[in-house]
């Protein structure tokens, strides 16, 4: 006769476990949508990079030494791990190449749409599709720098620490996606304007 699975007792897990648990179930949508802007839409790599970041996050734990900025280190953790992985993808071509199905990719940019947030709404589907191709036709350190503040809502400071750059350098990269995607959509407005 067959044995029931052993239920696993969640009682007894320890403060720290639970306390890191509380702060990855906070995060988990946040990290998540963050990783499918870096890998530009990709849900399993996505997937795949906040399971990692949840890992190491996990294994570290006990060293972080302010659980008040434990956001900052999450994503810190998340964007060392997707710059880890663009290297290796680079110093190895032939495996990232192998890697990538563009049916899959494609079928995973349709898919994803982000909550109905109020920005959303007023944007209209269209709009956000718009603005989300020209965001993914922005070089990726300015969609990222854009990505953080004006979604993720960090500051200009933890964006910063969390890549590990000049708070200036934040400021600029902000500034030059913004201007970029100001022309892009004003730009085509017009266009469709004159025609």
């Amino acid at each position: 006769m067959r044995q029931p699975p052993e239920i696993i007792n969640l009682s007894n897990r320890s403060p720290a476990r639970r306390a890191f648990e509380e702060v990855a179930v906070e995060y988990l949508d946040a990290l998540y949508r963050t990783a499918l802007r870096y890998v530009r839409g990709d849900a399993a790599a996505a997937e795949d990079l906040v399971q990692d970041t949840l890992i190491k996050a996990l294994d570290a734990w006990p060293t972080l030494r302010q659980p008040q900025r434990a956001k900052a280190w999450l994503f810190r953790i998340l964007s060392r791990l997707h710059l880890n992985r663009l290297r290796y993808a680079a110093r190895h071509p032939e495996t990232a190449a192998a890697d990538i199905d563009e049916a899959e990719l494609d079928q995973a940019l349709a898919a994803w749409t982000p909550g109905a947030d109020p920005e959303s709404l007023a944007i209209g589907e269209a709009g956000l599709q718009r603005l989300q191709a020209e965001l993914d036709a922005l070089p990726g350190a300015w969609s990222q720098a854009f990505w953080l503040i004006e979604v993720e809502g960090f500051s200009y400071r933890e964006v910063a620490d969390l890549l590990g750059i000049a708070e200036g350098t934040i400021a600029s990269r902000l500034h030059r996606a913004r201007t970029a995607l100001r022309q892009r959509l004003t730009g085509e407005r017009e266009h469709r304007q004159v025609s």
